[in-house]
C-alpha cells in the first residue's frame, strides 16, 4: 500500500535566498515548489539553475527589464514590502537561507518570530517564553542582540526569559 501525499499552494513556507546558500539545503526546502524569493545579488545564479523564482527582492538598485521578464513582475523593494507581500500571499512562514546565520540575524532588518534561518551548519529558529525541547548531547547557540552564549545540552531545555531570543543548533 503505498502513501500518498497531497501538497496544496502555499501549504508550504516561502524560502528566500539572502546569499550564497548551501545547495544541500536549498533542494530540501525546494522540493514541494514553496514560493521562492532571491536578493537581487543572486538572481542570475539561481536562474542559471532553472528554480522559478517568484520574486526579486531589491535593496539598493532598481529592477532592470531584463529581471522582470524572468519574474511574474512582481518585486519587493524592501523588508516591510516583503512581509507584505507574504501575508498578501497567505504566507506566514519564511525560511531564509544565508551563508552565515548568526551575522545575518545579529545584522538583519528582519524580526519575525514565524522565520527560520539556515546556513551550511545551523538552523535558527526564534523561540519565546515557555519553549521546551529535549535535546540529546547536542550543542546549541543562543543568540540575543549581540551576545551570543554556545551550550552542550543533554537533556531538557527550557527558556524561561521574557524576550525572545535566538536558538540554533547544527543539523
Amino acid at each position: 500500500m503505498s502513501s500518498h501525499h497531497i501538497i496544496r499552494d502555499r501549504q508550504e513556507p516561502a524560502v528566500l535566498i539572502w546569499d550564497n546558500a548551501d545547495d544541500r539545503i536549498l533542494t530540501e526546502l525546494l522540493q514541494w515548489s514553496p514560493i521562492l524569493i532571491v536578493h537581487e545579488n543572486l538572481f542570475d545564479k539561481v536562474s542559471s539553475l532553472n528554480y522559478k523564482i517568484d520574486y526579486i527582492l531589491f535593496e539598493k538598485s532598481k529592477p532592470s527589464i531584463l529581471n522582470l521578464l524572468y519574474t511574474k513582475n512582481l518585486i519587493v523593494d524592501d523588508v516591510i514590502h516583503l512581509n507584505q507581500v507574504l501575508l498578501k500571499e497567505d504566507i506566514l512562514q519564511l525560511n531564509i537561507l544565508t551563508e552565515n546565520a548568526i551575522d545575518f540575524i545579529q545584522n538583519s532588518p528582519f524580526f519575525c518570530d514565524n522565520y527560520v534561518i539556515y546556513d551550511s551548519k545551523y538552523c535558527f529558529h526564534q523561540i519565546t517564553n515557555g519553549f521546551s525541547k529535549w535535546f540529546f548531547n547536542e550543542n546549541i547557540i543562543l543568540l540575543h542582540a549581540t551576545n551570543q552564549t554556545n551550550i552542550e545540552i543533554d537533556g531538557f531545555f527550557e527558556y524561561k526569559e521574557s524576550s525572545p531570543i535566538w536558538l540554533g543548533f547544527e543539523f
